[in-house]
């Protein structure tokens, strides 16, 4: 009997956000037997589609495959889903390919169009994941020219998941936002991501730090990311822990420097402050393991509520303490599971966080111990997709009993 094949459609470039949300669900679908297809924007302009095998699953396995698009322009003009010739490849795809699950991150044209093109030309099942608050005082309304096109655009957000045999959301604040558009509950799946307990290992910090030319004596705390929207309250609280602390250096990875100073404001220059830009995933491991002290800044706005970031599953692998705020699903599990330090929302709370961790090696090294040991035992991306695979396994039962 044939594998079930699964189509998975990213707005994101490759490697970028919701990206490895979707790379770690496919590689364990996989794992399970699924023969899964991700399709996501080439993070470099190009004419034609690269496609590549991922064979992390292991030999056994069929590998996974990927397509990355292609797209025009540099990054930053269309790496939101509406370059035009991504979006024309996809439904070209859609239109050659049947699967058995149409599973959408998000809604942006890149996703959404071929998507519902699918679900009118195939009798497959569609499910629409929801990882982030777009439109209605979400990500991108304050930053709309035209604000006619924030209700436009909405209507797309909700459009898809209303129109979806099952929805997946990554927060609780979304599920809630789910069960109001009148979607069945049944339909609706709580899906965190996961913490790569497998790439990313507690490493010796002071050879990390030899091997990237950090000072032994510093008192690091790192950020880690390319959603900049906190990076300007980390470094405001930032400057307070370093007036009391001149050995406090923040560590930034994942954007270029020049990129993170176009968020900043003014008073940044004279801190203690390291960019290691961008970095591949086999080198991530490394770049956080210098940490004291991993910061996740969420300000109290309905992005963050809605959010649930990535880089929690990697700061929680990487066997280091946490210092967030209470938003959210964040500093729920962050409080509830003892994993680091949950503060206040204003600057100068966090700023305490992280000086009370920086100033105690001992308890750094004790909710760090337990940060792993919880991303061991609950939050591998095996045991997130376990939930997944259950869902598609009722959905395709539903889709043939209506046969």
């Amino acid at each position: 009997m044939a594998a079930p094949t699964i189509l998975m459609l990213n707005h994101n470039l490759v490697r970028r956000g919701t990206f490895f949300r979707c790379i770690q669900f496919a590689r364990c679908l996989v794992k399970s037997g699924f023969d899964v297809t991700l399709i996501s924007a080439s993070d470099q302009p190009r004419l034609r589609t690269r496609r590549s095998f991922d064979h992390s699953a292991d030999a056994t396995h069929q590998a996974l495959t990927i397509i990355e698009t292609p797209r025009f322009g540099s990054v930053g003009q269309h790496d939101g889903g509406w370059a035009p010739v991504d979006i024309v490849f996809r439904l070209g795809h859609v239109l050659r390919h049947r699967y058995d699950i149409v599973h959408a991150f998000d809604h942006r044209p890149n996703v959404s169009f071929p998507w519902f093109l699918s679900r009118c030309a195939h009798k497959s099942i569609h499910v629409a994941d929801w990882a982030d608050w777009w439109c209605r005082g979400g990500i991108i309304t304050s930053r709309r020219r035209f604000q006619f096109l924030d209700g436009w655009e909405a209507a797309l957000e909700e459009g898809i998941k209303r129109a979806a045999d099952g929805v997946t959301v990554t927060s609780r604040v979304l599920e809630q936002r789910a069960l109001s558009l009148g979607i069945l509950p049944e339909k609706i799946l709580y899906l965190p991501s996961g913490a790569d307990t497998e790439r990313i290992k507690p490493l010796d910090r002071t050879e990390c730090r030899k091997r990237l030319n950090i000072p032994l004596g510093a008192r690091v705390v790192s950020f880690v990311g390319h959603a900049l929207w906190d990076l300007d309250f980390l470094v405001n609280a930032f400057r307070i822990v370093s007036k009391a602390d001149p050995k406090a250096m923040l560590y930034l990875v994942g954007s270029e420097w020049k990129e993170m100073k176009g968020v900043l404001s003014a008073g940044y220059s004279g801190l203690h402050i390291r960019s290691a830009g961008l970095v591949s995933p086999e080198q991530l491991p490394m770049h956080l393991a210098v940490a004291d002290v991993h910061a996740l800044p969420l300000q109290d706005t309905l992005v963050n509520q809605a959010r649930g970031p990535i880089k929690l599953g990697d700061y929680m692998a990487s066997g280091r303490p946490i210092v967030t705020q209470g938003v959210g699903d964040t500093g729920a599990l962050v409080e509830k599971e003892a994993i680091g330090l949950v503060t206040g929302t204003t600057a100068e709370d966090f700023a305490r966080g992280m000086a009370t961790l920086l100033a105690d090696p001992e308890l750094c090294v004790q909710l760090g111990h337990r940060a792993r040991q919880v991303a061991e035992q609950q939050y591998t991306w095996k045991q997130c997709t376990k939930p997944l695979l259950d869902f598609y396994e009722r959905l395709m039962k539903g889709k043939q009993k209506s046969i």
